[in-house]
């Protein structure tokens, strides 16, 4: 029977072989979700075809994916309204129920590049609005 002699060098490749292994499963420096830049609360300033609003909410983390954000108290409607981030953008569709019936919520917002001013341009029942929000 044949045995494998375990020499220095064989020992050093198999230690070296394993170090890049292992060093080439590492974590990415940039791994920070796209949503982050927009999570935190907000003082909302609307203008809208319906008159001007001023009001807060918050965005937080949504269970349905890295690129998915819930708006708390969107346009003041006590309601929470899910968008898709896209980099610096994001899009918002989102039909709620109200003691009215059903409405339909569509738009786009997008952050500064400091990430501390959000505006929002979105239209509900055709009520035109941009809200320009400064987060607190």
């Amino acid at each position: 029977m044949k045995s494998f002699k375990f020499t220095v060098p064989t020992f050093a490749v198999l230690v070296l072989g394993t170090v890049l292994l292992f060093s080439a499963c590492g974590k990415d420096e940039d791994s920070t979700p796209a949503r982050d830049k927009f999570l935190g609360t907000y003082d909302a300033t609307e203008t809208c075809t319906s008159g001007q609003y001023a009001y807060s909410m918050t965005i937080k983390e949504s269970t349905q994916g890295e690129d998915v954000i819930l708006i708390d108290n969107f346009g003041d409607y006590g309601v929470i309204v899910e968008a898709t981030v896209n980099n610096d953008v994001f899009s918002i569709e989102k039909l709620i129920n109200t003691s009215v019936g059903p409405v339909l919520i569509t738009g786009n917002g997008s952050i500064n590049s400091g990430g501390t001013l959000l505006t929002i341009t979105y239209n509900v029942s055709g009520d035109q609005c941009t809200a320009t929000c400064i987060k607190i």
